[in-house]
């Protein structure tokens, strides 16, 4: 399956609902851990596969890629995982109350290299500002990239917005499951990760 490496969020200009999570998971216990950008899938899978107490959705800009990804949630009878086609932005603002986030998850996510294209990176001052009212106390981001120029700037835009890295090595040599990962060890790149938490 070929899709768009590329895809601009900024061009998603709808609405969105809010969403009745209580309909979408069974058992629901009240909060939700978020992929934003979920590739094929992988983490997203493997993840809810291993923590079947906790509920995570993921959000893609690309369709094909998101319908493939919500085929195989299916498939795996994974009742705690949802998956959604769209912005991130719009899916936090729109469609989930506040309070209920409590882990973040951002692999490799595009770099946007050119000055002109910044506005359209994940990790950005406007996205943690809408992101701020929908998270748990003591909430988490997980964030990796093979892009070093990309994680020099993500990191101080987290640091200035009041998170603060922690150690978490446990997530990253057990749980960190993408295919992003055996690119980059493949590829022998540079691999930047961290866990950062709200102060």
């Amino acid at each position: 399956m070929r899709a768009h490496t590329h895809s601009n969020p900024l061009s998603f200009f709808h609405r969105m609902e809010p969403m009745d999570l209580n309909s979408i998971f069974p058992h629901f216990s009240g909060t939700i851990d978020l992929e934003v950008g979920t590739g094929m899938g992988l983490f997203l899978r493997q993840y809810g596969a291993s923590f079947p107490d906790r509920f995570i959705i993921g959000v893609e800009v690309r369709k094909k890629v998101a319908d493939i990804v919500a085929e195989r949630i299916q498939a795996d009878q994974l009742t705690n995982v949802h998956m959604v086609y769209g912005s991130a932005e719009r899916l936090i603002e729109d469609a989930l109350p506040d309070g209920i986030i409590d882990r973040v998850f951002v692999f490799h996510p595009d770099p946007w290299f050119k000055t002109r294209h910044h506005n359209r990176r994940v990790v950005r001052p406007s996205f943690l500002k809408i992101l701020e009212p929908k998270l748990t106390p003591g909430a988490r981001i997980y964030l990796s990239t093979d892009v070093t120029v990309l994680w020099n700037a993500m990191v101080p835009t987290l640091t200035e917005a009041g998170w603060v890295p922690i150690d978490d090595s446990e997530f990253w040599t057990t749980h960190y499951q993408t295919h992003w990962k055996q690119f980059t060890q493949s590829e022998s790149r540079s691999q930047h990760f961290g866990t950062f938490q709200r102060k």
